[in-house]
């Protein structure tokens, strides 16, 4: 696993989509803010500066849309285990959203590009909502915060966070 950390970029994802020729399978790429980080039909995923767990994992050598199913798959999977591990009992609304009684707590934007029969790239980016406390404009959204009353350490979090991604390893 290669690990490249930004205090701030504007989207992890774009960055794997510039630089993924020069990067190794399952490069993780994290920031600490993105000034321009996306979600599912353009939309914009509005994050404060070192409060929240954003990061965007790059697959290459994948071979079928049915390898990218099974990386969303794991991503749900995973999200949901997670947030297990703190208490949480979390859900998943198609297409990319996690939830916890009925807000958002975490959200996925999966990006490819396809060449021939395979893909060049498969981009899994996940920003979950660790110590947000206001979410301006967005009534149905909360955090890890908000919902056990701790403040979290974001990079323990990445770590243990890392550790439970081992499963796409094998990808």
């Amino acid at each position: 696993m290669h690990i490249i950390t930004f205090d701030s970029i504007d989207s992890t994802n774009n960055y794997l989509k510039i630089h993924h020729q020069d990067l190794p399978h399952f490069t993780v790429v994290r920031a600490r803010y993105q000034s321009a980080g996306r979600g599912q039909l353009s939309r914009q995923w509005i994050s404060n500066p070192n409060e929240n767990l954003l990061v965007s994992f790059l697959f290459k050598d994948i071979k079928s849309p049915l390898q990218v199913q099974s990386i969303e798959k794991t991503a749900i999977s995973l999200c949901i285990s997670f947030f297990k591990a703190y208490g949480i009992q979390a859900t998943h609304k198609l297409p990319n959203d996690i939830l916890v009684d009925g807000k958002k707590i975490a959200g996925m934007l999966i990006e490819t590009k396809q060449m021939d029969q395979s893909f060049a790239y498969v981009i899994l980016g996940i920003g979950i909502n660790i110590n947000q406390k206001l979410f301006t404009g967005l009534d149905s959204a909360t955090s890890l915060h908000l919902l056990t009353r701790s403040t979290y350490d974001i990079d323990e979090v990445f770590r243990d966070f890392l550790e439970a991604s081992r499963a796409f390893e094998t990808m």
